[in-house]
């Protein structure tokens, strides 16, 4: 009894110092009522609550060392025209660390805010990852909107924006927009669109979706589910809805890019065929790219739960080998991988480059396997 009342004040302390600095206390909330379990898995979420803890103090400290000494860049390629001149020494910024999805020791989404004389200037979004196969989408949307209308397979343009590609990190343009994950339960965009537009909108709407899932399918993108799409205007019926795919770093031929759009009822031109042949394919072939064995999805419903690591490592062996992969690492390594992910609260992710599958970035070089010749 005296042991569990040591546990449970030590518990209560941390969450005391979560809340007073803006952290989510979930894990130290289910230690607290998790009494009835084994003394395993009550120090597995201590564990868990005071990684999580150090990890976002340390990350939002890396954030804010990279925005400050990257901070005359940032204003000259985001600043909108109508706020320069600017001098970069009496600008701030605030950074909001976004998403409860994390990866590599607690890292996530930030949105940076910058302003002067505390009015709010412009807003970008930080990522710690590289961007290079998002901008080669991004640059090949716009190589595509450049060609003459009589070339392209719709008038309608496809979605494009600004990013800057940092080793491990990158910046990207704002995207206004509504998250279509909190404004709708369907299971993809294109249900969303069909259950939530009408008329014009709608039929709009749809031309959109089914020519940006044909061309992202033939370019092999994929996990685009609602969450990883904005749309823009929907509260604005007088304008069309613009449908805005915010990350598309995961690349796999063969398999449906999940956006729920018709793609096969559209016809790409020659010319775009061309483009994503000579422009896109040379760019995207020495990118590394998020490599998904399973949906981020299914990923990101096992974190926290370390009896599961097992399971999921003996089902990521069948895949890799199922995708022609030579294991290249004994099961209980690939096992403490999983593990030392769930600890952080991170989704585990794979990284495919040249060839070769990496468990999350590849500066950290762990090798998991190879592709067969």
């Amino acid at each position: 009894m005296f042991i569990e009342q040591e546990i449970k004040a030590k518990i209560s302390n941390l969450k005391e110092q979560y809340e007073r600095d803006g952290f989510d206390s979930l894990y130290i909330d289910t230690a607290l009522f998790s009494f009835d379990e084994n003394e395993l898995t009550i120090k597995f979420y201590m564990e868990i609550s005071q990684t999580c803890f150090i990890n976002r103090l340390s990350y939002a400290n890396e954030v804010k060392a990279f925005i400050e000494q990257n901070k005359a860049l940032i204003l000259n390629e985001f600043c909108p025209l109508e706020h320069r001149p600017i001098n970069p020494k009496s600008i701030n910024f605030q950074i909001k660390l976004v998403s409860e999805e994390t990866h590599n020791q607690g890292k996530l989404p930030a949105f940076i805010t910058f302003n002067s004389n505390e009015n709010p200037l412009f807003k970008i979004v930080y990522k710690p990852r590289s961007a290079a196969i998002d901008r080669a989408v991004i640059d090949t949307f716009d190589q595509i909107n450049q060609l003459p209308s009589e070339h392209r397979s719709s008038d309608i343009p496809l979605p494009t924006y600004k990013i800057l590609d940092f080793p491990a990190r990158s910046l990207w343009e704002y995207v206004e927009g509504e998250d279509i994950a909190k404004l709708s339960k369907a299971d993809s965009v294109g249900i969303f669109i069909r259950q939530s537009l009408s008329g014009s909108r709608k039929e709009r709407a749809e031309q959109r979706l089914n020519r940006m899932d044909a061309i992202l399918t033939r370019m092999g993108i994929s996990d685009l589910h609602t969450e990883n799409v904005r749309a823009k205007n929907f509260k604005d019926k007088s304008k069309d809805v613009e449908l805005i795919p915010i990350d598309l770093e995961n690349r796999h031929k063969g398999i449906l890019t999940q956006l729920g759009g018709r793609p096969k009822e559209v016809r790409l031109t020659p010319e775009e065929d061309r483009i994503i042949e000579e422009f896109f394919e040379p760019r995207a072939q020495d990118a590394p790219f998020r490599y998904l064995p399973l949906s981020t999805r299914v990923m990101a419903g096992l974190v926290g739960n370390y009896l599961l690591a097992e399971t999921l490592a003996k089902t990521l062996l069948e895949r890799f080998e199922a995708d022609k992969f030579l294991v290249d690492i004994p099961f209980s390594r690939l096992q403490g991988l999983l593990l030392m992910s769930i600890l952080s609260h991170d989704v585990p992710y794979f990284t495919k480059w040249r060839g070769i599958l990496y468990y999350g970035l590849l500066s950290e070089n762990n090798i998991i396997a190879r592709k067969e010749d």
